[in-house]
This record gives C-alpha cells, structure tokens and sequence, in this order.
C-alpha cells in the first residue's frame, strides 16, 4: 500500500475538518430552522383566521382581492 506524503496527509486533514465542520454546523443550525419555520406557519394560520373575522363591506376592498373596479 502506498503512504501519502507530509504535504498530502495535511491536504487531507485540511480536507476532513472542512467536512467535520461543515456537517456539525448544518445539524446544529437545523432545529432551529425548523423551529423558525413552525412560527412562520403558526403565524399565517392566524393572519388567515383574522383576515376571515373580519367583515368588509364589499369585496373590493379585501385584501386578497385584486379587481380594480371601473370609478
């Protein structure tokens, strides 16, 4: 089996811990992407509960619609 040289072990060491790093990083930022997320969507679910409590008195002024009426 043929060894790697001095300059090729620290090329690989250098290599390993860009890996390492790299993995550690994306599993400890995960949660707390998911986290963020399952706000953002927790978030929504009540901005549409209140946008349908909300009573306007004709349809051209709800926000969700985007007919422009003939003035």
């Amino acid at each position: 089996m043929i060894k790697p040289n001095k300059q090729e072990v620290k090329v690989l060491l250098i290599s390993l811990s860009l890996v390492i790093g790299f993995c550690i990083g994306v599993f400890s930022v995960s949660p707390q992407v998911k986290e963020k997320n399952e706000q953002i969507d927790e978030l929504t679910e009540i901005i549409q509960e209140l946008l349908n409590r909300v009573e306007f008195p004709n349809n051209t002024n709800h926000p969700n619609n985007f007919h422009n009426p003939k003035q």
